[in-house]
Formats: structure tokens, sequence, C-alpha cells
């Protein structure tokens, strides 16, 4: 038994759809390699701003 600040959730799982179950997404999903790109550049420029950080701190 454990004892202390323990948080028990009975409610199960929480979604946020709150909708039918078979209704569809809103909006259109965006293409594979539209969303491969936009990672990779969002990525390029994390790195980048990370380097520039690193490099301010010398």
């Amino acid at each position: 038994m454990q004892k202390g600040n323990v948080l028990a959730i009975n409610e199960g799982v929480l979604t946020l759809k709150k909708r039918g179950e078979d209704s569809p997404p809103i909006g259109e999903e965006l293409p594979m390699e539209l969303t491969a790109t936009i990672t990779a550049i969002m990525a390029i420029m994390s790195f980048g701003f990370l380097a520039a950080v690193i490099l301010g701190m010398i």
C-alpha cells in the first residue's frame, strides 16, 4: 500500500475527440513529402539557432 502524494485517475482515458467516433477529421491531411520537408527545415533552423547560441557563449 502506497502512502503520500498519489494521484489516481479513475475517469479512464481522456481524449480531445468528443464528436462521433467515425466523423472525418477537420481539414485535409498534409502530404508526407510536405511534412518531411517542413520537419527537415525546422530541424536545420533549430540546429542553426543552437549553434549560434553556443558560439555566442565563446
